[in-house]
């Protein structure tokens, strides 16, 4: 991964394995209404037809064998905790 600008899909990012939160950022601060207001902007770009709806910026610096998140943080948290938690209730319907 060089300097360059890219777009890359929600999947690929949060499929890389390599991904960490540098010590220095700020910890997780999202409140239920932050959580809200992405899922409505995402459930809202899909009812109007969009294929594809951006999350934002997301900044990564290479740090020796691992890519720091320096920007979208808060963002990608809140995305693998909801995916956690469908991933946790899918395997609930199933088992149950």
């Amino acid at each position: 991964m060089g300097n360059e600008a890219q777009v890359i899909s929600v999947e690929g990012l949060l499929n890389r394995k390599n991904l960490a939160i540098p010590h220095y950022q700020r910890p997780y601060r999202w409140t239920t209404e932050n959580v809200s207001q992405l899922l409505e902007d995402i459930v809202d770009s899909y009812k109007k037809g969009k294929k594809q709806y951006r999350i934002g910026t997301v900044i990564l610096h290479k740090n020796e064998d691992k890519l720091d998140i320096v920007d979208g943080q808060q963002r990608i948290t809140t995305l693998l905790l909801i995916l956690k938690a469908c991933e946790e209730n899918i395997i609930d319907l199933k088992y149950n």
